[in-house]
């Protein structure tokens, strides 16, 4: 004979063995995946290595430990006319006053150098800038 589901059978709510067994089936799963990732992190070399350079309040700023960086404050960085020159200490510029308008960072390789004042408005609002000459990208 076969049952059909009454009114009040649908309107039960599941067992607690139903309910009990999909809540340790989850906590055993997350634990799973949760030892599975933290062991694959577990003393790495490579976060040693990097722990000195994590900001905190003792060393706010990790960079100054990189040999070869250097720190150059510099307090004028006004924007100057459309087509004036600055005559920037370093070359490229890493600073100072500037065009107000800025070079397109979009992974744009320009074919021709592009104005020294507009890549240095970039470097203000944290652009990377890559120089290079056709000597130095021929090899």
């Amino acid at each position: 004979m076969i049952e059909q589901d009454t009114q009040e059978d649908r309107g039960r709510a599941p067992s607690w063995k139903v309910i009990t067994g999909l809540v340790v089936l989850l906590v055993v799963s997350a634990g799973g995946f949760g030892y599975a990732y933290f062991a694959d992190r577990a003393d790495r070399p490579e976060d040693s290595a990097l722990a000195a350079f994590v900001p905190s309040s003792s060393n706010p700023d990790p960079s100054r430990k990189i040999p070869g960086v250097r720190v150059v404050d510099f307090p004028n960085r006004t924007h100057i006319k459309p087509g004036e020159q600055v005559a920037y200490t370093f070359a490229p510029p890493i600073g100072g006053s500037h065009d107000r308008v800025w070079a397109t960072c979009t992974g744009v390789v320009y074919e021709r150098p592009i104005r020294s004042e507009n890549a240095a408005h970039s470097l203000e609002h944290g652009a990377a800038w890559i120089r290079t000459t056709r000597a130095s990208t021929s090899s």
